[in-house]
């Protein structure tokens, strides 16, 4: 079989690899400790957010159909040491989160140019360096969709935050995994000039089987980092399975992350000019990415490693006008479903954003209940 996934592909669409709003947050923790005492690492994303926790409640149940473990809920007790602005404003410590120990996702940039800190923007992604709690550190941010969550209608994108140097180069080496996935694509296509988006394939990315060790200038700390689950031979099922048209949106999801895709390097550039670099690490001493892009696989200088910034968030457009992705994949509920008020959401001109992943959420949950 050779495969061929380039039809309706925009030349400007290829995935970027030069060698060398308002997003729901979603943080990397190794080892958190939980209120019922025990430690966690994972993804993590906060509860709280009605049109999230509503599509996890989906996403949960479809699981429960089908057999599969549902994604659990806990309350991790963060380190009030290291949370001074929380303590000033007397918020709890303890906080509740959906907790994932993979997620496969739609990573929402064009592709990776290094030096990622100096090229990144025009990427979709933020690499800087940031004062947290006194210190600076290491931080990485880049806007993703889950492909779970997009099966059950949910096409809002969530924000990657991590801080730390350990962190921010594992996210680093699994982002890379994605130029093998589009490799081993032009490879089986029999096309040298085959090519397509960064994020043509979503991107499965899990807990490192054990402890990681992160090596500090005073000390080493041992983590569980996050790492591409994709296997080492890519093959023709691999490249099916997570192709971007094989969700439930079909083609619409292509037009939906395009579009996504460049929002994203506008919020990048924008993030970039609210949030000035920091130049010197927490020990006062000048850094450069050169410094640490070269260190062997899996060993990585240690930053300030156990910080969470949740404190800077794009600010929300509740203006910003539906996509056509969605105006199709509403059009496409209101038939499945014979109803009439979907298809006339999907033609209303004045249609935001937010109002159509309202609209296609409520659609998919009727539409699963009727399977």
């Amino acid at each position: 079989m050779v495969l061929n996934f380039t039809v309706d592909f925009e030349q400007e669409d290829n995935a970027d690899f030069s060698l060398g709003s308002n997003d729901q947050p979603l943080y990397w923790f190794s080892q958190a400790n939980t209120e019922s005492g025990n430690t966690v690492s994972g993804w993590c994303v906060p509860v709280g957010r009605e049109a999230f926790d509503t599509a996890m409640e989906a996403l949960n149940a479809d699981r429960q159909g089908k057999k599969l473990a549902e994604i659990e809920r806990v309350t991790i007790v963060h380190d009030e040491s290291n949370d001074s602005a929380s303590k000033q404003k007397g918020q709890s410590n303890h906080k509740e989160y959906w907790l994932f120990s993979e997620l496969d996702m739609f990573i929402l940039i064009k592709g990776l140019r290094e030096p990622l800190a100096k090229e990144g923007v025009a990427m979709g992604i933020v690499n800087q360096w940031n004062e947290y709690n006194g210190k600076n550190t290491s931080s990485l941010r880049f806007r993703v969709l889950i492909r779970d969550l997009v099966e059950q209608g949910f096409m809002e994108p969530l924000q990657i935050s991590v801080n730390g140097k350990g962190k921010t180069l594992a996210i680093k080496d699994v982002l890379k995994t994605q130029q093998r996935v589009l490799t081993a694509y032009r490879d089986l296509s029999n096309s040298k000039n085959a090519a397509l988006p960064y994020w043509a394939f979503s991107l499965p990315i899990k807990r490192s089987a054990g402890l990681v060790t992160v090596k500090g200038k005073i000390q080493d700390k041992k983590m569980i980092l996050p790492v591409a689950n994709v296997p080492e031979n890519i093959n023709e099922a691999y490249l099916q399975s997570h192709y971007v048209t094989t969700t439930m949106m079909g083609n619409d999801l292509k037009d939906i992350i395009r579009e996504l895709v460049t929002e994203s390097v506008q919020w990048a550039t924008s993030f970039v000019s609210k949030a000035p670099e920091k130049q010197q690490d927490s020990q006062g001493e000048a850094i450069s990415e050169a410094d640490y892009m070269n260190e062997p696989p899996r060993e990585y200088l240690a930053g300030d490693w156990q910080s969470l910034d949740e404190s800077v968030v794009p600010v929300a457009n509740p203006n910003k006008p539906a996509v056509d992705g969605q105006r199709k994949a509403l059009r496409t509920l209101g038939t499945k479903l014979g109803d009439s008020a979907l298809i006339k959401a999907a033609d209303d001109q004045t249609l935001t954003f937010d109002q159509a992943v309202q609209f296609i959420n409520a659609g998919n949950a009727r539409a699963n209940k009727l399977r």
